[in-house]
């Protein structure tokens, strides 16, 4: 499991994961997005502008390590935080892309109506119309 150091922002940047093993999915996936791996935590309070490390272990040796070696202006999360952000982060994807959808369904619905108010105003143009031909024709008899 890695543990991911993080610089807060708008996105949240990742800076650098650990693994302890580096032929896991996770590991070839930061190399893959040019994050910084290392195996040992310690080398993460190396990265400038760091904010947060996120532990996602599950492992009390590993976040009482963290805990006790990180530099003071360095935030941590622990499995359990890290898990519940994780919940709510998603939870607020999944309401917004519904918003999305429920926005585009109502453009939707706005171009079907525009176009069969369209067709509404196209047919009574043509009632009145004819209507005329009708009067003028009847007048001329």
């Amino acid at each position: 499991m890695p543990i991911w150091a993080l610089k807060w922002g708008c996105p949240v940047l990742c800076h650098g994961t650990t693994e302890s093993s580096s032929d896991t999915v996770a590991h070839r996936y930061a190399q893959e997005q040019g994050i910084y791996t290392t195996q040992d935590c310690r080398d993460l309070y190396k990265l400038r502008n760091l904010d947060m490390i996120i532990d996602v272990t599950g492992r009390d040796e590993v976040a009482n390590e963290i805990s006790q070696t990180k530099p003071d202006h360095v935030g941590m999360m622990d499995h359990v935080t890290a898990r519940l952000f994780w919940r709510v982060f998603h939870a607020e994807e999944e309401r917004i892309a519904e918003l999305e959808r429920s926005e585009e369904a109502l453009r939707e619905d706005r171009r079907f109506l525009q176009n069969v108010f369209e067709a509404i105003q196209d047919g009574s143009e043509l009632l009145t119309m004819r209507r005329h031909l009708i009067g003028d024709a009847s007048e001329d008899t």
